[in-house]
């Protein structure tokens, strides 16, 4: 198996994606330092610290790598939702960052990856299902940090005046074929002591932020527009016809039908979060497969 075509990153990020992750982790080119692969299922690809102190110099030595997988290959669950890599504005951060290992969601049977949505949001779900799930989270030292869902590139419509836009977020919120979206979660404790959390808790608060993304509904949008659409009252914000506007919604509904969310398509109840991986300084991007293979009908453009 390969970890740039097997692996879960690998599916989410496209293998080009994941090269570049993995050198954001690391330091340094992965390739060159041929991950071992665990005989065990799940099967894990691991890497020493000794391994990358020995490829480039530059590496990111201070990284907790031994012990700690940087991918599992693929289930067979189904499909692995394909993501863009996430990276902030300043190409400056990017260079300088340190991250923390990839966290995985293993059960407790030691052999099956993911947790189903619907379990980890339950009360004690992810505390009865999850393999160490008293173990303090292994997400650094922080308070809060984004949950970001990168599934696509879209423009927004440059022309629009801000009230307009709040109304189509709803729709660029969504799946492949969308835009991005994040929800910030707390890490710590409501104690005095402030303690991060454990690892079943932040699967938990992952869970539930992946909920609300999907909670987003393209058919309400779609009603308010129409719904401007009859009315006279828009002519003071809108600079666009709000026709237009409804096409566009339609169109951007329309486009990823295999992706479209909510009743007849994609829910809650069809989401396994599989794991979290660190993308940037405050923000997490969860690794999400659905329990059924979809083709992937969207362009996830390959990063350089």
């Amino acid at each position: 198996m390969d970890l740039y075509i097997d692996g879960n990153i690998a599916q989410m990020f496209s293998p080009a994606g994941a090269v570049q992750y993995f050198a954001r982790l690391l330091g340094v080119d992965s390739r060159s330092l041929r991950p071992t692969l665990s005989q065990d299922q799940p099967h894990a690809f691991f890497i020493t610290s000794q391994a990358v102190y020995a490829g480039v110099q530059g590496a990111h030595l201070s990284l907790a790598i031994d012990g700690r997988p940087l991918d599992y290959a693929i289930s067979q669950a189904g499909t692995i939702i394909p993501q863009r890599l996430w990276s902030p504005a300043d190409a400056l951060r990017v260079c300088n960052l340190s991250l923390n290992m990839p966290i995985f969601f293993v059960r407790n049977d030691r052999t099956t990856m993911g947790l189903p949505l619907l379990r980890a949001i339950e009360r004690f779900g992810a505390y009865e299902t999850l393999l160490g799930a008293g173990d303090m989270a292994p997400v650094g030292n922080c308070s809060t940090t984004y949950i970001r869902i990168s599934v696509s590139s879209l423009s927004m419509i440059k022309h629009l005046r801000l009230e307009v836009m709040f109304l189509l977020k709803f729709l660029v919120l969504q799946w492949p074929g969308y835009g991005d979206w994040s929800s910030q979660i707390m890490t710590r404790d409501q104690t005095i002591a402030h303690n991060t959390i454990t690892l079943a808790k932040f699967a938990k608060r992952v869970a539930n932020a992946v909920v609300r993304f999907l909670d987003v509904s393209n058919p309400f949008v779609l009603r308010v527009l129409r719904g401007l659409g009859q009315s006279n009252d828009h002519s003071h914000f809108l600079t666009v016809p709000t026709s237009f506007l409804v096409q566009e919604a339609e169109r951007l509904q329309g486009q990823n039908p295999n992706w479209r969310i909510g009743a007849g398509g994609i829910t809650k109840e069809d989401v396994i979060l599989v794991g979290i991986v660190h993308v940037s300084q405050g923000s997490w991007q969860p690794i999400l497969q659905l329990n059924r293979y979809v083709v992937p009908r969207c362009h996830i453009p390959e990063l350089t």
